[in-house]
């Protein structure tokens, strides 16, 4: 990831209008996101999977996927 955490920007300051699904279905946006001065920024190193700019397909099923990079040890 580049160092600006910067992912897109707010047009208020009052809330996110995205959300993070996990794969157990729980909302996990605050865990991924913050908006900060008008700008949505990355809370933490994610890589945007899969984005799409198609307003139907965003609505019907998402944005994109946020991959993390995971250690060989978590995955025995």
């Amino acid at each position: 990831m580049n160092a600006s955490p910067l992912f897109a920007h707010c047009a208020t300051q009052a809330s996110i209008k995205l959300q993070v699904i996990d794969e157990r279905g729980h909302d996990v946006t605050s865990k991924y996101f913050v908006c900060n001065q008008h700008n949505l920024e990355l809370r933490r190193q994610v890589m945007p999977s899969m984005l799409t700019l198609d307003k139907q397909v965003i609505r019907q099923d998402c944005l994109c996927y946020l991959m993390e990079r995971i250690a060989l040890s978590d995955l025995h």
